[in-house]
């Protein structure tokens, strides 16, 4: 099995629920929506789009 690691390195600047999860986030897809979900996650809408930064993601992870 050659299954690819999760890395907050290999993500890109502005990230999306998706990019999470092609990234392979531990827990999947249904870890990554419920992550979104919280009202404390730094996530912002923007249409029908969540986006958050690289920057707030490794901020909200390092607080935690």
């Amino acid at each position: 099995m050659n299954q690819k690691e999760f890395s907050f390195e290999k993500l890109p600047d502005l990230i999306t629920p998706r990019t999470l999860v092609e990234a392979n986030y531990p827990g999947g897809k249904n870890a990554v929506y419920a992550l979104f979900a919280k009202n404390n996650f730094p996530a912002v809408r923007h249409g029908k789009k969540f986006l958050v930064s690289k920057a707030a993601l490794l901020s909200y992870f390092r607080a935690k």
